[in-house]
């Protein structure tokens, strides 16, 4: 084993992350200095990665028409995700640059997303700030809020990254963190311009397009969480039912300001009613209202 094969192992493994189970790949870092000029495989791995990736946000290669060459820092990033030492993973990563193209974009999400589940809280962040799209469609790191807001200003001049932005963010969720982050991000954008405030309507609209049932079960349970007073009582499932609650609060802003802007959304459907029905019985628990 060497620093080069631990990487391609690690690109390898994410390429088809999504269809068998098992950790990422270790090894050892030896001969680390050759990432500095990749092999022809691992050149070759990094960029089927990126198209594969690509492909499953719906974006065409090369990425959002940006044809610079991708950074050789990913070959580093993907050595730190395969090393069992922790201190060793944590220093690597400090050391890659920030991306320099849309297609590093694509490459560091597609290689640190399926990863993060396995990673301990701190290497987890590390590769959050080195990876926007990471930021945006899982969580960015406290504090970087804002510049994860920013990121998502600059792909919504794009059509395909707007779409696969609505259908990504339309997904019910289990994890409280990363729906408590795509409340606030909506929450953010809904103060935009015109053009901004319906792409936060299209992800509502769109969840009730391709998830209506899941999201209509999670409004359900929240609501009989908060309406019973023994299941309220378990803090972990109240802080649940809360946030799905809060979920729905970009929208119900909306409704209350312009409700002909919902009005005029044909799949958006009266079920989105319950949500909001929720949301006001959430503040109503919380004496906000």
């Amino acid at each position: 084993m060497s620093a080069t094969n631990t990487a391609l192992q690690v690109i390898e493994w994410a390429m088809v992350s999504q269809d068998v189970s098992g950790v990422p790949p270790q090894g050892d870092l030896s001969g680390i200095e050759k990432l500095e000029h990749p092999s022809a495989n691992l050149v070759a791995a990094i960029g089927q990665l990126t198209t594969v990736t690509a492909a499953r946000l719906r974006w065409k290669m090369p990425p959002l028409g940006d044809n610079r060459p991708l950074g050789l820092d990913n070959t580093i990033l993907a050595a730190a995700l395969g090393t069992p030492n922790p201190q060793i993973a944590r220093t690597l990563i400090s050391a890659v640059a920030e991306p320099s193209c849309f297609g590093d974009w694509v490459f560091r999400y597609g290689l640190i997303t399926p990863a993060l589940p396995f990673l301990k809280d701190d290497i987890a962040d590390d590769c959050r700030q080195r990876s926007p799209l990471t930021a945006i469609l899982n969580r960015p790191v406290p504090g970087q809020e804002n510049q994860a807001v920013h990121f998502v200003t600059q792909l919504l001049v794009y059509p395909s990254a707007k779409l696969s932005l609505t259908l990504y963010l339309a997904q019910p969720i289990s994890d409280t963190k990363i729906r408590d982050w795509r409340t606030e991000l909506l929450e953010r954008l809904r103060f935009g311009k015109a053009e901004i405030q319906s792409f936060v309507i299209d992800v509502y609209e769109a969840a009730m397009i391709y998830h209506q049932q899941e999201v209509i079960n999670q409004t359900k349970d929240a609501y009989g969480v908060i309406c019973n007073p023994k299941a309220a009582s378990d803090e972990e499932r109240l802080r649940d039912a809360l946030s799905v609650a809060n979920w729905w609060k970009p929208l119900w802003a909306i409704e209350r300001a312009d409700i002909n802007q919902l009005r005029q959304r044909r799949y958006l459907s009266y079920d989105y009613r319950e949500g909001i029905k929720l949301f006001n019985l959430s503040q109503k628990m919380l004496g906000s209202i």
